[in-house]
């Protein structure tokens, strides 16, 4: 996996989300308990979502630009016990989550390392139900994701919005 001109390895991006696991049943997350994910496309992303599901938990994923009564709104309805967030609005976030009875967790600056700093990624996948999945969409309009030109294998015709941080990007569908 690359991304902003970092290379992950299969095998690194399995241990982080190994040591992400064992962060979240060290912090009492029990399987079918959900899980906000309020976070960029990137690799802090791929770490939450898919330590999420290994410890068991369900993953609610949640556009990073929602605003605070949405939060509020998607937490509530989803039942959603921690959110995972950064960004530019993290105090709005960070209230919209407790009014909603969620614990909002913030990804700062040194990403998901800061968390798992000390965990040795032990914890073994959950079995969970095949129906035990919980996600929100919201779609104004429609898109479609696409890669960013900035991505080594995105092809030259590749068109719409892109920001050097992102490694996929949401493009107006076109017909």
């Amino acid at each position: 996996m690359r991304c902003d001109g970092v290379t992950t390895t299969y095998s690194m991006l399995a241990a982080e989300v190994a040591r992400f696991a064992d962060y979240l049943i060290d912090g009492g997350v029990e399987p079918g308990d959900h899980v906000g994910v309020m976070l960029p496309n990137g690799p802090a992303f791929a770490v939450v979502f898919y330590g999420v599901l290994r410890a068991g938990g369900v993953v609610v994923a949640m556009n990073p630009s929602l605003s605070f009564r949405a939060v509020e709104f998607d937490s509530t309805v989803t039942d959603t016990r921690i959110l995972f967030h950064a960004g530019r609005r993290a105090v709005s976030t960070d209230l919209a989550a407790v009014t909603a009875g969620t614990q909002p967790v913030r990804i700062g600056k040194h990403g998901i390392a800061a968390l798992t700093a000390g965990l040795s990624g032990r914890t073994e996948p959950v079995i969970r139900a095949g129906d035990d999945i919980a996600f929100t969409v919201y779609a104004p309009e429609r898109r479609v994701f696409q890669r960013s030109p900035n991505s080594p294998t995105a092809s030259s015709s590749a068109t719409g919005p892109s920001s050097p941080a992102a490694c996929w990007t949401l493009a107006p569908m076109t017909s």
